[in-house]
């Protein structure tokens, strides 16, 4: 046997323990506190929120809301088939059953018939995906990306995901949801294997918002800058509802959400 030397013992200990601490310092988040004054009702506070969050608040909206699977996807679908140029999806999770090969195959039949159609999956939260499904839609055509891919050289990554659950159909019409591409999200709730969740459809000036959102992870993975009418359009008013639209991402110090929900 041979023996090795204390000093090697050491210097290896110390330099694991170099490695933890730089690791653990990237990875880690840091904590805030924010203090927020008392107000007297939520709309005195709207102008400060869309500041503070970088955004501001858009009239002239209509919202329709999907509860639950047997609601939403339906919908979903039908804005796909519905589409004439451009489909933007981004999600968090995309797992198993049966919903996924249909908004998958639905996704390759547009890209087939000329639609520009781009996803952003996020790369932990697709680990259970099947992934034939992404063959399938890069052979159609469809430009498929992972979201901050589990690489070495990403280690500091490693723990900013993409939350985000959004579509954008021909820059028109988009959707917000709670909704994962998984069998967990059909039906109502009615049971321990069936969620429920809550989705929207917007039409109106915050299509355009929703867009940038999506537009934003695009960039950032593939550098490609979405530009022109064709993705940001005019929107006329089409509805009565101001919305503000807030988007979180992975980039640290106070999020906008974080201000908002305090």
């Amino acid at each position: 046997m041979v023996e090795v030397p204390i000093w090697v013992l050491v210097t290896m200990s110390l330099a694991l323990v170099l490695v933890g601490t730089m690791l653990w310092t990237l990875l880690r988040e840091r904590r805030f506190r924010v203090r927020i004054p008392d107000l007297d009702c939520f709309e005195q506070a709207l102008p400060s929120i869309a500041g503070m969050t970088q955004a501001t608040i858009l009239q002239g909206n209509s919202v329709d809301l999907l509860q639950n699977g047997d609601e939403f996807f339906p919908a979903f679908l039908s804005a796909m088939k519905e589409a004439r140029e451009t489909i933007h999806f981004e999600t968090y999770v995309w797992w198993d059953g049966d919903i996924c090969g249909e908004v998958a195959e639905t996704l390759a039949e547009r890209a087939r018939a000329g639609l520009e159609v781009r996803v952003v999956i996020d790369a932990v939260g697709s680990l259970k995906m099947d992934k034939r499904l992404i063959k399938v839609m890069r052979g159609a055509g469809v430009k498929v990306t992972r979201y901050h891919k589990l690489r070495l050289k990403d280690i500091g990554q490693l723990n900013k995901r993409t939350h985000r659950k959004l579509a954008i159909f021909d820059g028109k019409m988009a959707f917000v949801m709670g909704h994962g591409m998984a069998k967990e999200w059909l039906g109502h709730g009615q049971d321990k294997d069936h969620w429920r969740d809550t989705g929207v459809r917007l039409h109106g000036p915050i299509v355009n918002a929703v867009q940038s959102v999506f537009a934003q992870h695009w960039v950032e993975e593939t550098g490609e800058v979405l530009v022109g009418e064709k993705y940001f359009p005019h929107l006329e008013e089409a509805g009565k509802i101001p919305i503000h639209m807030l988007a979180g991402a992975p980039l640290g110090g106070v999020s906008g959400l974080e201000l908002m929900f305090k």
